[in-house]
């Protein structure tokens, strides 16, 4: 479910108020009235985003076999935010007491966490005897995932009768850098022995990606197609060779494979 779909409900259940806002302005002649139910239907809704996306957040941490809970408590914030519109609802539209009001808007805050949880905090994943601390494995997890995501970025802007192809290898790319990404992830000391990989392999796939499909769009060339082609089958090799690496722990002869990979792609102007 998406945090949109759990969170869903909070957007609903404050719909009433836009039916007393109509009542206090039109059948009652109440601006004041007409006033504070849009103001606390905006609290309502402005709480129900908030509890969205800390919902969002919590989902994505649970997902990650390594991850950083840090940020704002947007759960926290949000049930705080709903539990006050309850309780001003309570004794400003619905003439309750001051004491139920409170109570209604505590029943309402404590319905709120029995139901969504609050937001996670600290890390997960990263065992102490790693070598590698919890943020440092989560900045650089984070920092190859926006290489990888741009790469995908630059491989949909390519176009011409070959786009297709390229774009499907590009597929295979990224999806053997995942899996690179995901034994590090099960395995956080592999951050150490892959480090050059997420630097500058993944770096300069970006890039060399991003350089052809600009050029490609403004003079494409049959000659530089066949070296971007054979250029991203040695990627997803390179990919593949740290993969294996990784399981058998030796990245010796891999690092001296990147380097000459980087070295190629400079000279032949791709990156």
């Amino acid at each position: 479910m998406s945090s949109t779909g759990a969170a869903i409900i909070l957007y609903f259940l404050p719909l009433p108020l836009l039916g007393k806002a109509f009542y206090e302005l039109v059948l009652r002649g109440r601006f004041t009235g007409f006033a504070i139910s849009l103001a606390l239907f905006a609290l309502f809704v402005f709480g129900a985003e908030l509890m969205r996306r800390g919902i969002g957040k919590s989902m994505d941490f649970k997902s990650r076999k390594v991850a950083l809970a840090g940020g704002a408590p947007l759960k926290t914030m949000g049930a705080a935010v709903i539990g006050l519109a309850t309780f001003a609802t309570a004794f400003l539209a619905a003439d309750q007491s001051l004491l139920a009001a409170i109570a209604i808007g505590l029943g309402a805050l404590l319905g709120l966490f029995l139901t969504y949880g609050v937001d996670p905090r600290g890390a997960k994943g990263v065992a102490a005897d790693s070598g590698v601390s919890a943020e440092e494995l989560n900045e650089a997890l984070t920092e190859a995932r926006g290489r990888i995501g741009a790469l995908e970025d630059a491989g949909k802007r390519l176009q011409g009768g070959a786009a297709y192809e390229l774009r499907q290898k590009i597929r295979d790319v990224v999806a053997a850098a995942g899996k690179v990404l995901h034994l590090i992830e099960e395995d956080p000391r592999d951050l150490r022995r892959a480090r050059k990989f997420l630097n500058v392999y993944l770096d300069s796939a970006k890039t060399v990606t991003e350089n052809y499909a600009a050029t490609a769009a403004k003079a494409p060339s049959p000659e530089m197609e066949a070296k971007f082609r054979a250029v991203l089958d040695d990627l997803k090799t390179t990919c593949e060779e740290q993969y294996k690496k990784l399981l058998e722990n030796d990245t010796l002869d891999l690092d001296a494979q990147i380097e000459v990979l980087k070295t190629r792609l400079t000279r032949e102007g791709l990156s």
